[in-house]
């Protein structure tokens, strides 16, 4: 039997996936990606982010600029000596050259697993809702190194004075 009503019916039903399908749907993912990047913005790319990118970029150019040289010692039954790089140098100065390597290394690395962990945190909120982002926290600290590197100058490296 041929009732209006049923035909009613199939053109509600059709309008509602209609309009469900190409007006709510893109609607619904445009609140939903918006909300996304407000949770990005505000939880994840914090002012201790930026601070720590630039303590990793500066331990970095640290790193491969300042303590570049070797160190090394050379003890026998009579004297100890000290090297950095080629040039002999005192105790003191050999001390204070390889601490602040070992802190600048400690601070490298403690800001890169901090880096790292909020890297995966937004790698995986990007991922799970098929963002097609570039990796944003490689961005900030390439950055700030690019900037640090610009702002700082690493004209010489470490200055050894010697045994003169």
């Amino acid at each position: 039997m041929f009732s209006w009503i049923d035909v009613i019916k199939v053109f509600v039903a059709g309008t509602t996936t209609f309009a469900f399908s190409y007006m709510l749907k893109p609607l619904f993912l445009l609140g939903r990606d918006y909300a996304l990047w407000a949770y990005i913005d505000r939880k994840v790319i914090t002012k201790e982010l930026r601070v720590s990118a630039d303590r990793h970029a500066l331990a970095y150019l640290d790193l491969t600029k300042k303590y570049t040289h070797l160190t090394s010692i050379e003890a026998s039954r009579e004297v100890t000596r000290y090297y950095i790089g080629d040039t002999e140098v005192y105790n003191d100065e050999y001390c204070s050259y390889v601490s602040s390597r070992n802190r600048a290394i400690k601070r490298f690395y403690k800001e890169k697993d901090f880096l790292n962990r909020r890297a995966i945190l937004l790698n995986g909120l990007i991922r799970h809702y098929d963002q097609n982002e570039n990796s944003l926290i490689e961005n900030i600290v390439e950055e700030c190194i690019e900037r640090s590197e610009s702002l700082t100058v690493y004209a010489e490296p470490y200055r050894i004075r010697g045994i003169n």
